[in-house]
């Protein structure tokens, strides 16, 4: 079933029985975003800071937004004091190195006969177990990294950002306002650089065109002449009105040309 745009495209490009075929080679779209992002929270939570404004440009990674992480920022300062202490490693490293020492001087002196077999296996036990214990003490700190981890990727997470160049055409939260996973939206961004324009076209002239092709399009409001690039052409032509799907795009370096204008396209 054809979509109220498609079938709005495919009115504009209708021809008279009377048209000439030089006419019957033009055909009608629109200019609209190449691709448009509702950017959205990762997790929920309150609005802390709203960093853009409505119509302003953004780069892909830029930070739109934040969600509120006091309680992770204090989370993290403590694992991070955890993860930076080696007082415990020390000293599970000098109990050991003890425990190791007192086991050799025992064996040297049951070889000269002045220790039994019993203080050697305690002393051999005591060492396995400082040594289990500066183990347990290390794996407890690569732990407490591996929370400064897990915690810095939590507040990553509260991070809003934009995944593509673009502008953003409207913010959905405000400060304090809450989000939530059901309604994760923040804002909605919209890459106009480069333009798409999509075209309903018949299967023979569709036929006539491939990816890469360079087309003229007059944008016709202003009559002004700009390029166009097929990106796409449908490999499937649509039953009910025999016509094909084509995206062009067409290159707006600083924004020049607005989304939604009417453009004509000559195809070969």
């Amino acid at each position: 079933m054809m979509t109220t745009t498609a079938m709005t495209l495919l009115t504009w490009t209708l021809l008279s029985p009377n048209a000439s075929a030089a006419e019957s080679m033009v055909v009608r779209g629109f200019t609209e975003p190449s691709r448009q992002i509702e950017v959205a929270a990762a997790d929920d939570g309150q609005v802390a800071e709203i960093l853009v404004k409505e119509g302003e440009r953004v780069r892909a990674g830029q930070t739109l937004a934040r969600l509120e992480t006091a309680t992770l920022d204090a989370a993290l300062r403590i694992a991070r004091l955890k993860a930076e202490s080696t007082s415990r490693a020390k000293a599970t490293a000098a109990e050991m190195e003890q425990k190791q020492l007192r086991l050799r001087r025992l064996e040297e002196l049951r070889t000269d006969g002045h220790a039994n077999e019993d203080e050697v296996e305690r002393a051999r036990a005591d060492a396995k177990i400082a040594a289990a214990n500066h183990e347990a003490a290390v794996e407890e700190q690569a732990l407490n990294h591996l929370e400064c981890e897990q915690i810095e990727a939590q507040i990553a997470r509260r991070q809003v950002v934009s995944p593509i160049d673009g502008a953003v055409v409207r913010i959905r939260r405000d400060v304090a306002e809450y989000v939530t996973l059901n309604e994760p939206g923040l804002a909605h961004v919209a890459q106009l650089d480069p333009l798409q324009v999509t075209l309903y076209v018949s299967s023979p002239a569709a036929g006539r065109l491939s990816a890469g092709l360079t087309l003229p399009v007059t944008i016709v409001e202003t009559q002004q002449r700009v390029s166009g690039r097929v990106d796409f052409v449908s490999p499937v032509t649509e039953p009910g009105s025999g016509t094909v799907r084509v995206k062009l795009l067409i290159d707006n370096p600083a924004d020049a040309l607005r989304s939604g204008l009417a453009c004509e396209v000559r195809l070969p």
